[in-house]
């Protein structure tokens, strides 16, 4: 804390419109204890974890300051979730590391979920992970943006990563992190380009996912996710971003829109468990009250826009 305040005061001396970024912390242990600091126990009472000190610290901070000397509370997120490897590592390419990795991004917001990792076992009470920070920020110093500058799910030049790393994207957006880095993405991890680029360069032309959220759910977390947005405040054109996460067989997906907008047609961009290059599939017809049926194959990753 001592570090954090003493160098955020060095850098807004110099330029007070710079955003501060910290602490950087490396994984749980970190969020949780700082890594068991000796003087932990000393500090701890009345937090549940160590971010809320931290959060509390900077916030008495800025009183004493007269400004501002976090803008982003940063951590890392690697899902210590199991299959017969930890998901992450790059020997995770067995079928149960890949059913593994589709579900990891639960851990982010579905307090359902219960999963295979260290995390999960001793600590669950802090899970869903960004619902959690999003609350201590809350709680202990409001109006601090969330960054996440380090993360991987794995998988890269598989199917389980490019699905996991779309959904991820989504999850960001539904829960207002402001920055976020993938760590490690090399050339050969095409799947985890194509989720990019199905949010950013769907098309090849340049058209994106919206740029607003809207609430989108699905009744079966395990097999599909959805994340929806809209066009600034034009409700016009909908974009959905569709997973299906069942490796068997496809699934017929029953959509409902509850909008004042009404849609007509639909166009269905995705990649699949055949290749990572985004194609476009057969468009969406007959949508009737805002209602329509679409069938996907499993391991597939769609971008469905409706106008």
């Amino acid at each position: 804390v001592d570090r954090s305040i003493a160098w955020a005061s060095a850098v807004k001396d110099v330029d007070p419109n710079a955003e501060i970024i910290g602490p950087a912390l490396y994984g749980f242990a970190a969020y949780a204890w700082l890594q068991e600091a000796p003087d932990w126990d000393q500090v701890s009472a009345g937090h549940d974890w160590f971010i809320d000190y931290y959060l509390d610290q900077m916030r008495q901070a800025e009183q004493t300051a007269g400004r501002r000397l976090l803008d982003v509370l940063d951590v890392h997120w690697y899902p210590e979730e199991y299959g017969d490897n930890r998901i992450v590592d790059a020997a995770a390419t067995t079928p149960a590391d890949n059913a593994a990795r589709l579900q990891a991004p639960r851990t982010l917001w579905d307090p359902t979920f219960d999963g295979d990792s260290w995390i999960a076992q001793c600590c669950n009470e802090f899970l869903p992970i960004l619902p959690r920070l999003q609350q201590s920020i809350q709680q202990n110093y409001s109006g601090t943006r969330l960054g996440i500058s380090e993360y991987d799910f794995g998988g890269g030049d598989h199917i389980s990563g490019g699905i996991a790393q779309a959904d991820v994207l989504g999850l960001f957006g539904r829960y207002e992190v402001y920055l976020a880095t993938l760590w490690g993405i090399e050339a050969q991890d095409a799947y985890m380009s194509a989720a990019f680029s199905l949010y950013r360069n769907y098309d090849g032309l340049g058209s994106t996912f919206g740029n607003t959220s809207v609430q989108a759910t699905t009744t079966n977390n395990e097999t599909t996710s959805i994340h929806a947005a809209i066009e600034g405040d034009d409700a016009g054109t909908l974009h959905l971003i569709v997973l299906t996460k069942n490796q068997d067989g496809a699934l017929e997906l029953n959509v409902s829109i509850d909008s004042d907008a009404t849609y007509t047609s639909g166009e269905v961009w995705a990649f699949d468990a055949q290749g990572s290059s985004i194609r476009r599939l057969d468009d969406v017809e007959a949508i009737t009250n805002n209602t329509f049926t679409y069938a996907l194959p499993g391991l597939t990753a769609a971008h469905i826009v409706l106008r």
